[in-house]
């Protein structure tokens, strides 16, 4: 055996300590022994307890220092790194490409899809996103009953807002076909844009897009005035309807 294995190796229990180890009737010397060192023993305890809440107080102090010490060295770490030195026009572009090849920005909005997931990097980056025109040109809307139209139209014309004054694409599938609504995607999303329309398309039910044929002369009228050309409006059949 090595002298590992005799270092761990158990002493064997004192005539005292085995006394201990059952219920029989104690002799009296052995209780008096225990009288003499009971005292010394409690006191070397509390002595030891008394220790482990110092180091206890003592760790939890070193343990909020050091998180304080990394969170400072996490920030002197993105103070120095390179990105932070890439110009805006790099960032412009990279952003652009995030969205180069999506179907345009989805209404109802999706926090999670580009470019609204960049908006929440940081403040810099925002900045970025929100004066880039380019990055909101292609809109796309759909109207649905789970979905409040009212809420659909004015998130759909903050983003064509921000779009200015870049070409445009909208896309709007299901049009309102209640009364009340039917009229707000041409007179708050439609209109507002025609002299700077780069396509437009419309799915939607035969009812729907009646509310909107009354309204074409407007929309010719504008369109004659403008800048850039619709390559195609496509008013689909009873076979695309949305059911709606």
């Amino acid at each position: 055996m090595n002298s590992d294995s005799r270092r761990v190796r158990k002493t064997p229990r004192s005539s005292f300590d085995l006394n201990l180890l059952n219920n029989d009737p104690l002799p009296n010397v052995v209780l008096q022994e225990i009288r003499q060192i009971l005292p010394f023993t409690e006191k070397k305890m509390n002595a030891l307890g008394e220790e482990i809440s110092r180091l206890q107080s003592l760790l939890e102090g070193l343990c909020v220092e050091h998180r304080r010490l990394e969170s400072t060295v996490q920030s002197y770490r993105q103070a120095v790194a390179p990105h932070r030195n890439i110009p805006n026009e790099l960032l412009t572009e990279i952003f652009l490409n995030c969205v180069a090849d999506s179907n345009g920005i989805a209404i109802p909005l999706h926090r999670s899809d580009a470019p609204l997931n960049l908006l929440q990097a940081c403040s810099r980056w925002r900045r970025v996103v929100q004066t880039t025109p380019e990055l909101w040109k292609d809109v796309r809307i759909t109207y649905d009953r789970n979905f409040n139209h009212v809420l659909c139209t004015a998130a759909a014309r903050d983003i064509i807002l921000r779009s200015a004054p870049s070409p445009i694409s909208l896309r709007i599938e299901g049009w309102p076909t209640s009364a009340r609504f039917c009229k707000e995607p041409f007179d708050d999303l439609i209109l507002p844009v025609v002299n700077r329309l780069k396509s437009l398309y419309i799915e939607a039910s035969p009812n729907s897009l009646n509310s909107f044929f009354p309204d074409t002369s407007r929309f010719c009228g504008a369109f004659a005035e403008s800048q850039y050309t619709v390559p195609r409006t496509t008013l689909p059949d009873s076979r695309e309807c949305y059911g709606i």
